[in-house]
């Protein structure tokens, strides 16, 4: 079922893809005209129908936390009409459009819809399986479409008359044998019967059948947490974190608000578990008035094949910040050729699957099969991305491998010239496998990476140096290899107390003890000269460069320059994490047992990334929400004073920790829950630095006779591709700033 845009980034997809130029080739040689992300088509949808509506069938919504309060509702939440999709003014709309009705004015029908659905669909309280989600959604839109037919006959009268063949040809051939569909049908007809004949309302639901889209969609209060929470003044946050109050404490209206008031990405976080406990927003989507034939072509090319490993989505957003118009976006979701340059159909995953699904995974893929032909392999790798967006990392992983082992052994047989003269071979077949055999080696690591097995991602990597001019992020995988220094042995420093900085343990709050996280603070890490002279450096490097990146945190914007790219930030940098970064994260990360100084000192962090960042005092950039990262470690080092507000908030601790001029935090970043505090004033610069400690590839070098190479190389050996672990579903959280 399609997610809408507000709750996700198909931008971000971890498909281990690349962007790809306009008119460029995709490796089957097919030309991709269409970029991930491309909007395929843009529409102001004809009808959203919502899964619940009181006012309309009497189903009461079991997201509608306000209904539960005594005193107070979603009006009385500050701005939180602002938030899109079903804020309190298009509810009032929908409401108005349900009162001037012909068939919601029936008692009989209303009693019918709540009784019968509630018994027949409704499954552990409110939570409803999809395929009967689907079929409510079906019964609900034609009843609407239905009572439109009865206030306006002739909106549709002409199709109906010149469609009767039509109609009896998709009765015969369309029909599923879904008798409780049926049953139900045939039972709600009868109130119907003095306003619509059965043939007209049997066409009417076909019609939805074939054309309805099913979409979920966040509820308002996420927006609301995300974004509209930062933006309240003191008073309305006030007025805010008193209806919070009142749902904590079931209904219970508060006449005071709670003190002191709670951090706001804390309350942004307390907010999210009000939602989390909420079934999912489900609508349907009709695109247009199926009653009525459309010569819009952007209307045609709407595909209605549906499939299991879809290449497009659908997804709703509103138009504008406070409008009441909303628009229906076709994104794809992977790079993609025309649908007639295209060996695979463009596919959606909007309704139910089908009894019998014609897609790859469905008809051809067998795990148990050794290998995959030559000719599956677009299809197989859509399906490993597939795998791979939903968090099955194993499947994902041993799918690429094949995938990429076929197209070698191919390729291998295509070069054998006991089997292939060389008069007959062709540079096609090279030209056409090796653009995709990069794409699929970047993948695999982009796998392990996923499951925290860093070193042997590198190691992967850095194995298919063939590719780099075939894959950009190969390329900067590489780059980066050689930038932080990832296979050089580090010389144990002589142990001197006076070198190592001064830190000190933060303490978790009482409350979340048992659950807390590690989280240090240290101090002089970097004196305040070097930290002036950085922010220099980098303030020149942007001014002749073409300035700061500020998009690669799609959350949040950022302003950020790689410290890989920036020469002379580099050159410092190299020096400082070997002399003082990974000696400090050893002693507040390594053995616990401190006596033994060499085991500490040979636990081996690596810097997966590490960016100088600017954050200004503006709504689109002065605060990051509550994340977890993907690196197992995260630094932040303090390069100035001179700003208000700032800081990285821990969950665990409820505080912000700022650490002084040269200073640095440090947790661990994918089991600590942080964000960056808002920046008020000023503007404030620290270095943000992402590492790994590898536990299957730590080295104790004073006891190994091996270097850190060789012994990763012998657990790749033992491990990669043989000893796939199962791991827990990865969120897919992205390395970000605090």
């Amino acid at each position: 079922m399609t997610t809408s845009s507000f709750g996700r980034d198909y931008r971000s997809s971890s498909d281990g893809g690349e962007d790809t130029d306009e008119k460029s080739r995709d490796g089957y040689g097919n030309d991709v005209s269409i970029a991930k992300g491309t909007c395929l088509g843009d529409w102001e949808p004809y009808k959203i129908v919502p899964l619940y509506s009181k006012q309309r069938d009497g189903l009461f919504d079991p997201t509608d936390i306000f209904a539960a309060l005594n005193d107070t509702s979603a009006s009385n939440l500050p701005r939180y009409k602002e938030c899109p999709i079903w804020h309190p003014e298009r509810q009032q709309q929908d409401n108005t459009n349900i009162q001037e009705s012909v068939l919601w004015k029936l008692p009989e029908l209303q009693r019918f819809l709540s009784k019968r659905i509630r018994r027949q669909f409704l499954r552990n309280g409110n939570e409803m399986e999809q395929a009967a989600v689907w079929k409510v959604l079906c019964l609900l839109t034609t009843l609407q479409l239905v009572d439109d037919y009865i206030r306006n006959p002739n909106n549709g009268g002409t199709i109906l008359t010149n469609s009767e063949s039509t109609i009896t040809e998709q009765t015969e051939n369309e029909e599923e044998n879904d008798e409780m569909m049926m049953t139900i049908l045939m039972e709600v007809w009868p109130l119907l019967q003095g306003f619509v004949d059965w043939k007209t309302f049997h066409y009417i639901f076909l019609q939805v059948k074939h054309r309805l889209h099913m979409v979920t969609i966040p509820h308002p209060l996420t927006i609301y947490a995300q974004r509209t929470l930062f933006e309240l003044d003191q008073k309305e946050y006030q007025q805010s974190s008193k209806i919070l109050s009142s749902i904590q404490t079931n209904g219970k209206m508060s006449t005071s608000c709670p003190t002191p008031l709670p951090h706001r990405l804390r309350a942004s976080q307390l907010w999210m578990d009000v939602v989390a406990n909420l079934p999912q927003r489900v609508v349907g989507i009709l695109l247009q008035n199926p009653l009525v034939r459309s010569n819009s072509e952007k209307h045609n090319v709407m595909p209605m094949q549906q499939s299991c490993i879809p290449n497009t989505c659908l997804e709703l957003e509103e138009n504008g910040h406070n409008s009441l118009s909303i628009s229906c976006r076709w994104i794809s979701l992977y790079d993609l050729p025309t649908q007639q340059q295209s060996k695979i159909a463009w596919t959606l995953c909007t309704r139910p699957p089908p009894f019998r699904c014609g897609c790859f995974k469905c008809t051809c893929f067998d795990p148990s099969r050794p290998t995959i032909g030559a000719d599956q392999i677009q299809w197989a790798q859509q399906l490993a991305h597939s795998f791979f967006q939903n968090g099955d990392l194993d499947e994902a992983f041993l799918l690429y491998r094949k995938c990429h082992d076929t197209l070698a052994r191919d390729l291998a047989y295509d070069n054998d010239e006991s089997v292939v003269p060389s008069t007959n071979r062709s540079l096609t077949k090279s030209l056409l496998h090796v653009p995709i055999m990069a794409d699929l080696w970047h993948s695999i690591g982009a796998v392990l990476l996923t499951q925290l097995k860093f070193t042997q991602a590198q190691l992967h990597w850095r194995d298919g140096t063939q590719y780099q001019d075939h894959h950009k992020e190969i390329q900067e995988q590489l780059i980066k290899q050689d930038a932080y220094r990832y296979f050089d042995i580090p010389t144990i420093p002589t142990h001197d107390p006076s070198k190592i900085p001064s830190y000190t343990a933060l303490p978790s709050s009482l409350s979340r003890q048992s659950n807390s996280q590690s989280v240090f603070m240290a101090f002089n890490v970097v004196d305040e000269k070097t930290c002036q002279h950085l922010i220099q450096i980098a303030l020149d490097h942007a001014a002749t460069a073409g300035g700061w990146t500020t998009n690669r945190h799609y959350a949040v914007p950022t302003q950020d320059l790689p410290v890989h790219k920036v020469p002379k930030l580099l050159e410092w940098f190299q020096k400082w994490m070997f002399s003082m970064l990974f000696p400090l994260l050893c002693r507040q990360f390594g053995p616990a047992d401190k006596q033994n100084e060499e085991d500490s000192l040979g636990v081996r962090f690596y810097v997966h990334d590490a960016f100088l960042v600017r954050y200004e005092a503006t709504s689109s950039n002065n605060f990051l929400p509550l994340h977890y990262d993907e690196s197992t470690h995260s630094c932040v080092v303090a390069l100035n004073d001179e700003f208000d507000g700032g800081g990285t908030y821990v969950y665990d601790l409820d505080e912000t920790v700022t650490p002084p001029t040269g200073g640095m935090v440090s947790f661990q970043g994918n089991k600590s829950l942080h964000g960056g505090s808002p920046v008020t004033s000023g503007i404030r610069y620290i270095l943000a630095i992402f590492l790994y400690l590898d536990n299957d590839a730590a080295v104790h070098i004073s006891k190994s006779g091996d270097d850190i190479e060789t012994t990763c190389l012998k657990r790749k050996r033992n491990q990669l591709g043989f000893d796939t672990h199962k791991n827990d579903k990865q969120n897919g959280f992205r390395f970000s700033f605090f």
